[in-house]
């Protein structure tokens, strides 16, 4: 009698047990993640001084909200009076509305997230360029500015991405005289990244990335690569003469938490070595990137264990009560 008790009270107790068990991941909680960049006062320069025989330079943006994305570009100068020679692609945002070159972060604070909203978005901006990116590729400006933001926010169930890029690939070639020469840059950078998750399972990565190739026109092997990584060398065909933190790095969030990537603003510069004559092309790149996933509530394996248990309980403890009967 006693067994045949427990029994019965085998599937009441397991149902009881699975409905105590909490899912693995909440699906209000939220994953973010923010990278933006600032390169400004950003001078190219070659001793002795080399004609310039043509400039291009491309902005885009894109952004994706579960597989669905948009992007946009802009490879036409802007030479209204006050913004001569900019590069401007519109905004790529899903989820959320933002005006053009909105480039702060949209969560509050650090460590901020916005519960209960998804969105994504990437926006870009070549402010200006030193040279007249059309003819007859005159100085313009004293200096050329880049800015980039890549932002994404999910809640349970989402994923998204978001890239901005400003291949401020300003391709200038230079003609090098017969003497050959030596191309120095000089640039500062203010650098944010921002990652941020809630619940168990969520994930938030933020990157970003610069450099600068030298590269002889009609090959592919660039004379010059350097990419500031806050240490000493990582340059390729010459001399860094200021790299004090890296503009190549990223951060990630695996775990409920936070991170931020927030350094001062810094100046960078670096020299070539001797070039021997010829025509070189100059490209200029820099990448923001983001990704974050928030997966939907699932159940734990021993819960699904234990419902299993249940179920067999229950079938077992019918069966009983059929062999009773007859």
């Amino acid at each position: 009698m006693r067994s045949r008790n427990l029994l019965k009270a085998l599937p009441a107790a397991v149902l009881a047990a699975v409905a105590s068990l909490a899912p693995t991941h909440d699906a209000n909680a939220t994953a973010y993640a923010y990278s933006f960049d600032d390169i400004f006062n950003l001078v190219v320069a070659s001793t002795p001084a080399g004609a310039v025989d043509s400039v291009a330079a491309n902005s885009q943006a894109s952004a994706t909200l579960n597989g669905s994305g948009v992007s946009t570009q802009d490879n036409t100068p802007i030479t209204e009076p006050g913004r001569a020679s900019a590069f401007d692609a519109l905004p790529s945002q899903v989820g959320i509305a933002l005006a053009n070159n909105t480039f702060g972060p949209q969560a509050p604070g650090f460590p901020g997230v916005l519960p209960g909203t998804n969105f994504a978005r990437g926006d870009s901006i070549i402010n200006q360029t030193a040279i007249n990116p059309l003819p007859p590729f005159n100085l313009i400006n004293p200096s050329t500015r880049a800015q980039n933001v890549a932002e994404a926010n999910v809640n349970g169930g989402n994923t998204a991405g978001a890239d901005a890029g400003n291949d401020s690939s300003t391709q200038l070639t230079f003609t090098v005289g017969a003497g050959g020469a030596t191309f120095s840059f000089n640039l500062d950078a203010d650098p944010l990244m921002r990652v941020a998750t809630q619940g168990v399972g969520e994930s938030a990565l933020a990157r970003l990335a610069v450099g600068i190739t030298i590269t002889p026109v009609g090959s592919n092997i660039p004379v010059f690569i350097w990419a500031p990584d806050g240490l000493a060398g990582g340059i390729l065909g010459g001399v860094e003469t200021s790299d004090p933190f890296s503009l190549n790095t990223q951060i990630s969030q695996l775990t409920p938490g936070s991170t931020q990537y927030d350094p001062a603003a810094g100046h960078f510069a670096a020299n070539t070595f001797v070039l021997p004559a010829g025509s070189y092309r100059v490209d200029l790149g820099m990448t923001e990137r983001v990704a974050v996933i928030s997966p939907a509530a699932v159940p734990e394996p021993a819960t699904i264990s234990l419902l299993g248990l249940a179920l067999a309980g229950l079938g077992f403890g019918s069966r009983r009560k059929k062999v009773a009967a007859s």
